[in-house]
């Protein structure tokens, strides 16, 4: 999958060779640019996370040049710096990257600088074996070092790097000095670099034909301290091996993400088609047609992290059918309660009332990271539980088995909300339950017929019979929910329903329900009265196949049918 995402990559390169420069955010910091007389100018830059724009920047051409020097100076990683204190981050001697605390803790002095540019001076010295083949190799396509602009920028450094006008020193951001000079001195210096440094460990490296063939630097490591991911059973212990073209490629690949994932574009959906192969959107934005392609869903860690990879068939965040969130079982009005055009709505209405807000920044963050709600272990099991299937649904339009897991997930959130006695909440819940079992399976909950029948009957002058299973769980409910309301203690909790919800056998549940009924029949009425109906029908129901969860919650949270204004007695 990312070998075909790659191709395109490459496609879009030949049509866009800037296409990498020109997504850079540089980050905050003061950026020194070094004229050929000596003198500088100072850059101030700063990026708002929060509205993903820059709020401090030079002017485009001086902007666009200082992205061109700083990525032709980054280092791979900083596990392979040039200097061997890691105080200084750039890799050659037209530029220096340090963080502005090394000048306040001391690392940043003049030992540094030597230090640094005696590693640049020769090269070749610090390499050995097959890292200095790697080198030399490289090194035959690229002009020779200028050992005397080398030590006139050290010097220069030595000179100045401690008092430069309109740099704040106590600031907790970057220092970046660049010394101007022909753009294609900065692409030899950073290739001496980059191509000696961008595979994952030069001992594997395999030269052939006048290239040369290695381990992958991206999304795979393999060193000493991480054997296990060798192949112990075939001829080359190795995953698979990639040409330094495209080991370039996958970097400039990488390096896009990179740029598009700084600025809150993380979702990635990639294709074929020539008038618009990457769309790199945030969680807010919408592809507005059907998508056919790669989809991927990365972060920015210390590096590009790629959290999610699939092949997406026809996609769209548009909704067919609609997603009708309705308020079934009778419960307070509510402006949520409404028809959903995008999947992304459909997610965060997800995330607010199932969730409690907490699935949405916690889809890839690690079972014993999640902290947030370490205290309720249903919501971050069924958070566990779900998020892989809500995300695929939600980013890559697979269904898969949320009909499955989602509404089960939603019942037993509602249960816990019982228990706490979040009763509108658990309303709220319940309803999404019932929406979401007939999107995803179409399941008919046939509520309004279900209240419709058991209202007639119960309020008919003479005794009536539940039809179904349905039915009969839904008359459960209400009864439990009117027997709650006799009760006479001062402070009312959901002990009863608790008591219910966990029963799956009818004759258990029958008998547990006589047991309240006697509990609280000194304060019902005797005759034809709305209740007593209900009750008898429910005793001479004896068909069950099966007690239904959902339903019984629904009569139990729903407007309650006996209590409703009538010429009937209610009770």
């Amino acid at each position: 999958m990312l070998d075909e995402c790659l191709r395109i990559f490459k496609q879009e390169l030949k049509d866009n060779t800037n296409l990498v420069l020109n997504t850079i955010i540089l980050a905050d910091g003061d950026y020194v640019l070094v004229h050929s007389d000596g003198t500088y100018d100072v850059e101030k830059i700063k990026y708002s996370k929060k509205d993903h724009c820059l709020i401090e920047k030079p002017e485009d051409e001086i902007y666009d040049k200082l992205c061109f020097y700083d990525y032709q100076s980054q280092l791979v990683s900083m596990n392979k710096p040039q200097d061997p204190g890691k105080t200084i981050h750039s890799n050659n001697y037209l530029s220096l990257f340090v963080k502005k605390e090394s000048f306040n803790n001391g690392k940043m002095n003049d030992e540094a600088i030597e230090r640094y540019f005696k590693a640049l001076e020769n090269p070749q010295d610090k390499y050995k074996g097959k890292d200095l083949q790697m080198y030399n190799f490289i090194n035959d396509n690229i002009s020779e070092i200028d050992q005397e602009r080398l030590l006139h920028n050290k010097q220069w450094l030595k000179e100045h790097i401690y008092n430069l006008e309109g740099v704040d020193y106590n600031e907790k951001d970057y220092l970046k000095i660049f010394f101007e000079v022909d753009d294609q001195l900065y692409i030899d210096e950073g290739n001496r670099y980059l191509l000696t440094k961008i595979f994952n460990c030069n001992d594997y490296n395999v030269y052939d034909n006048g290239t040369v063939y290695g381990l992958p630097n991206y999304n795979l490591q393999l060193n000493a301290k991480k054997p296990f991911l060798e192949n112990k059973t075939r001829m080359h212990k190795i995953p698979y091996m990639v040409s330094l073209e495209d080991a370039l490629l996958q970097k400039q690949f990488f390096d896009y993400l990179l740029n598009r994932v700084s600025t809150g574009k993380s979702n990635v959906y990639i294709n074929e088609d020539d008038d618009k192969r990457i769309y790199c959107l945030d969680n807010t934005e919408n592809i507005d047609k059907g998508f056919n392609g790669f989809y991927l869903k990365t972060k920015k860690g210390k590096e590009l992290e790629i959290h999610y990879m699939d092949v997406v068939t026809d996609y769209k965040q548009y909704l067919n059918p609609l997603f009708d969130f309705e308020n079934v079982i009778g419960a307070l009005d509510d402006e949520c309660y409404r028809e959903y055009k995008y999947r992304n709505d459909v997610e965060k209405l997800i995330n607010n009332i199932l969730f409690s807000k907490y699935l949405i920044n916690n889809y890839f963050t690690a079972p014993d990271d999640i902290k947030a709600i370490k205290t309720d272990s249903v919501y971050k099991s069924n958070l566990l539980t779900c998020r892989n299937a809500i995300f695929a649904w939600t980013r890559a339009g697979r269904v898969d088995n949320i009909g499955y897991i989602l509404p089960k997930a939603a019942l037993g959130v509602v249960i816990n909300s019982i228990r706490k006695e979040y009763i509108r909440l658990a309303q709220k819940q319940l309803n999404l339950y019932f929406a979401l079992d007939k999107y995803f399976n179409k399941q008919e909950n046939n509520m309004e017929n279900v209240r419709e029948s058991l209202r007639t009957k119960i309020n008919s002058e003479h005794q009536n019979v539940i039809e179904n299973d349905l039915e009969y769980s839904f008359a459960v409910g209400q009864a439990l929910a009117y027997l709650q309301s006799k009760s006479k203690a001062k402070n009312k909790t959901q002990d009863i329903i608790n008591q219910f919800i966990v029963i799956r056998n009818d004759r258990v549940l029958k008998i547990k329900l006589k047991q309240f009924y006697r509990r609280y029949n000194y304060s019902l009425f005797v005759g034809k009265t709305r209740f007593n109906y209900m009750f008898s029908m429910i005793m001479e129901y004896l068909d069950v196949n099966k007690i239904d969860q959902g339903m019984l919650l629904a009569g139990y949270l729903g407007e309650n049918l006996i209590y409703e204004k009538g010429e009937k007695e209610n009770g």
